[in-house]
């Protein structure tokens, strides 16, 4: 969704998406990544890492950076 939202908010011209795309980064807090099992691209946590970096590329002041590098650590601690 994260993804979607910043590239059609490039697409479009309509910066108000990638606000949309920080309100979902929001829900992703500490305790949620720990607790998620799903690690894949198109559902879990492999695929909400690309759309935190899209949006961290777009806005490089987000907190995405700081959200995609716990999802990381997540997902490097599943192996």
């Amino acid at each position: 969704m994260i993804y979607a939202l910043v590239r059609i908010s490039q697409l479009i011209d309509e910066f108000s998406l990638q606000q949309e795309a920080h309100l979902v980064i929001s829900l992703f807090t500490p305790e949620l990544i720990l607790a998620d099992r799903n690690f894949d691209v198109l559902g879990g946590i492999a695929g909400k890492i690309l759309g935190l970096l899209t949006l961290w590329e777009a806005v490089p002041t987000s907190p995405a950076l700081e959200v995609a590098i716990t999802c990381g650590e997540r997902l490097l601690r599943h192996q």
